[in-house]
């Protein structure tokens, strides 16, 4: 599509699924109505929230510029104001927009870190294939969406394969092969970077989605696991409420270790060459860290029954 037409047209290609879904689930959700002002919408949490996301994230992006300004601090002081806003109305408020009293079970919370930090790994490796591909090789954009086909299909497809897992192990098994599959892919590709070529960028991301694809759906349910029923709706609100903040820094992050300064003797190839490397090494490091989470986790794991 980019290739084709432009960015904007995915977007804009993408928004009628977006609304035919919408409809559909309109027509067939079922809605309870509770007449009890405890489960009424609370907008002014909402709007805490959102205004805390927003303010963070823009400040991440003025970093992108190279320099820290006024603006900066002053975004992440409307972020932390918006943000203690949101947790003491969500201890003192009548009405409850998420149940934070979930994050007490020690065993959710190491899920949940396992869960962001791949999310996290996700949209930046997203991020720098891609660009690898164009600047530091020269392809096109078909080229380098072409690069990271094969390891959605193969991450879509392994799916049902490795929920079968997690019914038939538990979740030592994939939480823990999924990790390891994915930090020594990580490793050699981090060590291959300033040699990679189109097929070697495509192989490596197909593998190391296989791996990263096992331990992530597995933290998540795993994570849900530990929940009463009742709680699992505010569980699933908040893994996908990080999964897309998560995913937003991840990029962020991505982009400024890829930047390319215009200043430097190296060429713009081997500057984001060198950036996609860092990349790699710093989703290593991630993969490092979520051996602790998970260790943890399964240390804790006591999934919650009726």
């Amino acid at each position: 599509m980019a290739y084709y037409l432009g960015w904007r047209e995915i977007f804009l290609l993408v928004l009628p699924v977006a609304f035919v879904s919408l409809v559909i689930s309109i027509k067939t959700v079922p809605t309870e109505h509770i007449k009890n002002d405890a489960f009424r919408f609370d907008y002014v949490s909402f709007a805490m929230l959102a205004i805390a996301f927003t303010s963070f994230l823009w400040a991440l992006s003025q970093l992108e510029h190279g320099h820290v300004s006024g603006m900066l601090f002053g975004l992440l002081i409307v972020a932390a104001l918006a943000f203690a806003g949101f947790l003491y109305r969500a201890k003192h408020a009548t009405r409850q927009f998420l149940n934070l009293g979930i994050f007490k079970v020690p065993a959710l919370r190491f899920a949940m870190l396992g869960y962001v930090a791949y999310m996290f790994t996700n949209l930046m490796v997203n991020f720098a294939v891609p660009t690898f591909v164009q600047l530091s090789l020269g392809a096109t954009t078909m080229i380098a969406g072409f690069a990271l086909m094969p390891g959605s299909l193969a991450g879509a497809l392994l799916n049902p394969i490795y929920g079968r897992a997690y019914d038939v192990y538990g979740p030592k098994m994939p939480l823990l092969a999924g990790n390891a599959a994915f930090v020594v892919i990580m490793m050699v590709w981090s060590m291959m970077t300033m040699n990679g070529t189109v097929i070697s960028m495509t192989i490596f991301y197909l593998l190391m989605t296989l791996g990263r694809n096992l331990a992530f759906g597995t933290s998540m349910t795993a994570g849900l696991a530990q929940l009463s029923l009742p709680e699992r709706a505010d569980g699933n609100a908040i893994f996908n409420t990080a999964q897309q903040f998560a995913g937003a820094i991840g990029t962020t992050v991505a982009s400024l270790l890829m930047k390319v300064n215009p200043d430097s003797a190296a060429s713009v190839a081997t500057q984001t060459a060198r950036g996609a490397q860092h990349v790699f090494w710093f989703m290593l490091a991630l993969g490092l860290l979520n051996f602790v989470w998970f260790n943890r986790f399964l240390k804790h794991n006591a999934p919650y029954s009726e």
